[in-house]
């Protein structure tokens, strides 16, 4: 399976390899996830989207009121300048707001039929929230340090343990 993925870290340049672990609760690392960089674009902006849906209460010919999209006046006014979509396809915009319970008279670019569901597609920039963590690896394999033999460590005979202090810069959701 391909999958690209977004994530911050110290500059890099491509093709650099990646692994991604997660911390099992016995403290122990599991590779999730390898692969290469793709690019390294400092200026990327990362987004969320939030979809806003509402449905057709009276269609006309190109003109159709919809309803439970907002419930004020107010809101209607607020995103006015923003395009509808529908479910299928049409694409349309606010042209006035109806009443006070948030409904609102639309128009779009061909007739709606009355299963279709008008959406409002808003999207905000989005800056992540960052924690430090120290992190501990510690590596054993079978093999000895370039064949010698240490006596005076206190690692057995045979294998090699490398244990380094990171900080680990993490992203919360």
């Amino acid at each position: 399976m391909a999958v690209v993925a977004t994530f911050f870290a110290p500059i890099q340049f491509p093709p650099a390899p990646i692994l991604c672990f997660r911390e099992n609760p016995d403290t122990s690392l599991s590779m999730v996830a390898s692969g290469s960089l793709l690019a390294c674009n400092p200026d990327r902006v990362v987004l969320k989207r939030v979809v806003l849906s509402g449905h057709p209460y009276k269609i006309n010919r190109k003109s159709a009121t919809i309803r439970y999209m907002f419930f004020n006046p107010d809101d209607v006014a607020y995103f006015k300048p923003c395009k509808l979509r529908t479910k299928l396809g049409r694409v349309g915009h606010i042209r006035e707001s109806l009443g006070t319970h948030g409904h609102m008279k639309c128009v779009f670019d061909a007739q709606l039929k009355s299963h279709d569901t008008v959406l409002l597609y808003l999207y905000k920039r989005v800056f992540p929230k960052w924690t430090y963590e120290d992190c501990v690896v510690s590596c054993r394999d079978g093999e000895g340090e370039g064949g010698e033999s240490s006596s005076s460590s206190a690692v057995p005979k045979g294998e090699r343990s490398v244990t380094f202090n990171a900080k680990v810069e993490m992203m919360q959701e």
